[in-house]
């Protein structure tokens, strides 16, 4: 087993643009992680993308995208804002859960995203995600539809049916334009 450092990014409020300091401390990051063999799986998440995972006001978990171009070259793609070109994948001890979400009601607009070598940036979805066992029996329906606002925002709440439990996110980012990344992280709400 290799001994991998830990990496200590410095906090960015989840609403705004990295810095031009964080975002090359993104890229650095990723690409020591991934060089080295620390960090995820690198035979199932491909360069260039971290999860960060925390609960917001609410105790609800907020998601962001830190997306980094680890190649020597510029590449450019068009993705939806607000971010939400991508698909979750939520287990607990290796068991897939099931996730409610809302029906997609948000307007986008298409932006363009140009990373040059070594650059990043950080997409925050209009998500987040509770807690809400249920049974097998039954799947959450009004509940899971809630809207809420939120830094002038309208957020939706995704339910993952399960009483809270460590749980890993895996995360499918497509950027057209860009090569598809796989984000990984793991979150442990406090007390279990």
């Amino acid at each position: 087993m290799t001994d991998c450092p830990s990496a200590n990014l410095p906090a960015a409020r989840m609403t705004e643009p990295l810095s031009r300091t964080l975002q090359q401390g993104v890229a650095v990051v990723v690409l020591a992680l991934l060089g080295s063999g620390c960090g995820p799986d690198r035979r199932s998440v491909p360069p260039g993308c971290v999860l960060d995972i925390g609960p917001d006001d609410q105790s609800r978990l907020a998601l962001a995208f830190l997306i980094a171009n680890p190649t020597a070259s510029t590449e450019t793609g068009q993705y939806n804002h607000p971010f939400t070109d991508f698909r979750l994948a939520i287990s607990t001890a290796g068991n897939p859960l099931a996730v409610s979400q809302p029906a997609a009601d948000t307007s986008t607009e298409t932006r363009t995203l140009v990373l040059g070598p070594g650059a990043g940036v950080r997409l925050v979805p209009p998500i987040r995600l509770q807690f809400g066992h249920h049974g097998p029996k039954h799947r959450p329906a009004s509940k899971s539809r809630e809207i809420v606002r939120n830094d002038n925002r309208q957020l939706s709440i995704w339910t993952i049916d399960h009483r809270p439990a460590p749980i890993t996110i895996g995360a499918d980012i497509d950027i057209q334009g860009l090569a598809p990344r796989r984000c990984q992280a793991d979150y442990r709400p406090p007390g279990t």
